[in-house]
């Protein structure tokens, strides 16, 4: 069974309200005691630790975001960057771009204004954008290199994203889908060399029984990366 598991939902942002993809502020005390009540119960069985799925929006949040980790509210923040916030309150998801190439790399540029400020203990799904735009094309392969040069001078992971397993038509390796992992990105990550971490991104607990992780370390040494097993915790500069 598991003996550590975190809990990252997508941030909860103070005056911001974007349900159904996060909840709103007043439910953050609730967030934060069910996994506490999660880590008493299972106290000497399994490690469980509070964190967020965050994007980096500038300094709209930078101090909350500095906030809940040096106060301890949570254990770590991950960055997941489904958009942008180019005013305050306005939050614009890339997937609705009618300008892929320009937005996939306005998404490398945000990724790695968001890396370098330490606060982000990995990067999710870098790879995503293949989903989003079905295209990669030569703007896919300047953002996997610029999302892996500031993965390896930061000293955090990548996160190999299961996700796409629970996507109907998934298949490894076929870069004619539009499913990541994409095998080109994940090529540039081996060559630069950045660490790798293998995410189940689960939405359901029947997503932690995924038959497919086995699969995943496989496609892990197939492209020569280098995998951990145990994330270290970032909390900024």
């Amino acid at each position: 069974g598991f003996e550590v598991m975190g809990f990252a939902d997508h941030v909860i942002l103070p005056g911001f309200s974007q349900y159904p993809m996060r909840a709103d502020y007043d439910k953050l005390p609730d967030y934060l005691s069910s996994i506490d009540a999660l880590k008493k119960k299972y106290e000497g069985k399994i490690e469980i630790y509070k964190g967020f799925e965050a994007e980096w929006l500038g300094a709209f949040y930078e101090d909350y975001y500095r906030d809940l980790l040096k106060s301890g509210k949570v254990d770590y923040l991950i960055l997941g960057q489904h958009g942008e916030m180019p005013r305050q309150g306005e939050f614009f998801f890339f997937p609705a771009s009618q300008k892929p190439k320009e937005a996939i790399l306005r998404y490398a540029d945000l990724i790695v204004e968001g890396a370098r400020t330490g606060l982000f203990s990995y990067i999710c799904q870098p790879d995503v954008f293949v989903n989003w735009f079905h295209y990669y094309g030569e703007e896919g392969a300047i953002a996997a290199r610029k999302i892996a040069e500031v993965a390896k001078e930061m000293g955090i992971p990548l996160e190999v994203n299961i996700t796409c397993t629970r996507m109907q038509g998934f298949a490894f390796e076929n870069e004619n889908l539009p499913f990541y992992p994409f095998p080109s990105f994940w090529d540039i990550v081996s060559e630069v060399g950045c660490d790798v971490i293998i995410g189940v991104d689960a939405h359901h607990p029947d997503h932690y029984r995924s038959p497919y992780f086995d699969e995943f370390v496989a496609f892990c040494e197939r492209h020569h990366l280098h995998r951990l097993d145990r994330l270290t915790f970032r909390k900024g500069k």
